[in-house]
């Protein structure tokens, strides 16, 4: 199996994705190389590729950019000490890296929106325009105690929540990943959940529109948001293509101070 026959089967199957214009390409190395066994991360940060180095992979399957930029262009940033290190750690580990975002994010059942309502068992009730979508949790509760629990679900060491803690949550939106900007959050405003759940937004414009619009939000990160999504990519891969494929964790890069 090439790296290159794993992405076609990808791309083939994802009719939501424009084969032209996806950012779901090879980043780095030789596309049609055998594939020996496969890490499989939410980025492929530095502490990612000595992951890969140490179970001695040879692809790897990246949900985010390589280099920072969503289309991964280094032109800001080629002549940069930590570009010129990732290229050259890269060449000494012989990966080859490919990117699986836009395919993967809407993967029916298994893919990042439905792992992680899987994670924080919830049940689709409802879709809206821009891909908004609200869930049923198991049993009605509180604010704060679903905020504990989408942290204590996902991993971390805190969430942030905006609204009274005491208001009832029977209906949540998902706003996996970074997905923000005023239409879709407009389309949750139209719906009327009872609190936002996001990985990723805009303080100053995201935010601050759900304030205005008095829906409760609660932060999480966009990785932990996203990792059950590249845990089951992992399970999928070895699955489908009978490679080895192994999750590696990418966490929140930032913590809180006790």
């Amino acid at each position: 199996m090439r790296a290159s026959e794993i992405r076609e089967y990808f791309i083939s199957r994802a009719d939501w994705v424009n084969r032209e214009t996806t950012v779901d390409t090879f980043k780095f190395g030789d596309p049609d190389v055998a594939v020996r066994s496969v890490g499989v991360t939410w980025m492929l940060t530095m502490d990612a590729i000595d992951a890969a180095e140490r179970l001695m992979v040879n692809f790897v399957v990246t949900h985010e950019p390589t280099f920072w930029t969503h289309r991964d262009v280094v032109d800001e940033v080629r002549d940069h000490p930590a570009y010129l290190a990732k290229v050259r750690r890269l060449e000494e580990t012989g990966l080859t890296v490919m990117r699986l975002h836009d395919c993967w994010d809407w993967w029916p059942e298994i893919g990042i929106a439905a792992s992680l309502a899987k994670r924080l068992g919830l049940t689709l009730i409802e879709t809206g325009g821009h891909n908004a979508k609200v869930y049923a949790v198991d049993a009605p509760t509180t604010l704060d105690v679903f905020a504990r629990f989408v942290r204590d679900r996902l991993g971390m060491d805190a969430v942030q929540v905006m609204g009274d803690g005491a208001a009832p949550v029977a209906r949540v939106g998902s706003c996996f990943g970074m997905s923000g900007g005023l239409a879709r959050l407009g389309a949750y405003v139209d719906m009327r959940p009872d609190v936002i759940v996001a990985g990723e937004l805009i303080n100053w414009q995201d935010v601050r529109y759900l304030q205005d619009n008095r829906l409760p939000l609660i932060l999480t990160d966009h990785a932990a948001s996203e990792n059950p999504g590249m845990k089951s990519l992992a399970k999928f891969l070895t699955d489908t293509f009978d490679v080895p494929a192994h999750f590696i964790e990418t966490g929140p890069a930032l913590r809180t101070a006790d």
